[in-house]
């Protein structure tokens, strides 16, 4: 890597993409993330900083534990019909990071399911 490389990475919200938050502030702040978290990947890709952002789906974590089954229900209505786990979101990120992903500038990496695939 040059010293002028890098690489930067966001976490989105999957409500904001799949239009399943009931109240449409959270929605359009959501989308506000993603845009924020990949606006720079033009202007900064030219100096070799890469941009990218992972969308995940319902994920099993101690954040969501009390969720209990709602979890189980909301992952259950895209095609895995399971929770993801905190490793596939990780390495989602990893890949991002890694050479594999070295032509990937203001891409959205999906990591849910298969839930973007059906709404």
């Amino acid at each position: 890597m040059h010293a002028s490389e890098g690489r930067r990475f966001g976490v989105t919200l999957t409500n904001s993409w799949r239009h399943l938050c009931a109240r449409r502030h959270n929605r359009e702040r959501g989308r506000g993330r993603t845009g924020h978290n990949l606006d720079p990947a033009a202007e900064y890709g030219p100096r070799g900083v890469r941009v990218s952002a992972v969308n995940p789906g319902p994920t099993r974590t101690e954040g969501t534990a009390a969720m209990g089954e709602r979890l189980d229900q909301l992952a259950g209505l895209a095609p895995a019909g399971r929770p993801g786990t905190a490793e596939e979101i990780a390495s989602a990120v990893v890949y991002l990071a890694g050479d594999a992903a070295a032509f990937m500038h203001g891409a959205v990496l999906a990591v849910d399911g298969g839930r973007t695939a059906t709404s």
